[in-house]
């Protein structure tokens, strides 16, 4: 297990990888109005960048586990968190 500063800093980096990937999926799909737009290059660049943001989403469930675990919260209803 990951120490919470270890999380913190391994969310940081998912972060900054999905801002890029973000980028990246701005600049493809942004114009594009169905799946047929893309080349087939450009379809798989699109699928792994949104892998990336959705990792991201992982990252920060972790996060929320951990710092959970480490500081004894509990989170019972949404504003709480």
């Amino acid at each position: 297990m990951l120490s919470i500063k270890e999380q913190m800093l391994a969310t940081m980096q998912n972060i900054r990888q999905a801002e890029a990937a973000m980028h990246q999926l701005y600049n493809i799909g942004g114009d594009k109005k169905v799946r047929e737009g893309f080349t087939s290059e450009e379809w798989n660049v699109f699928v792994d960048c949104l892998q990336e943001v959705l990792q991201l989403e992982y990252s920060l469930v972790k996060l929320k586990t951990r710092v959970s675990e480490h500081y004894r919260i509990e989170y019972k209803k949404r504003q709480d968190w």
